[in-house]
């Protein structure tokens, strides 16, 4: 999935059609993440992470991401 370009497009859209849906976000995230778009990729594990503030697989691509980007204080 995170090799296929269209992936991301496809859960843009989704996250456009369920904006309510943290999976879509924390899906994206994971994506954009992998792809090296760490400020993107935080965001949306962000908004993930409010829609879902105890999942325990969103709050580690906030961490992730936040490594990556070398925000460790964070």
């Amino acid at each position: 999935m995170m090799e296929d370009p269209s992936a991301e497009g496809l859960l843009l859209r989704l996250v456009d059609r369920h904006p309510a849906e943290a999976t879509f976000a924390g899906l994206l995230a994971f994506v954009q993440l992998q792809r090296h778009k760490i400020s993107t990729g935080i965001a949306n594990a962000r908004k993930a992470q409010a829609l879902a503030p105890g999942n325990e697989a969103i709050a580690k691509l906030v961490i992730q991401g936040l490594l990556q980007a070398g925000r460790a204080r964070e």
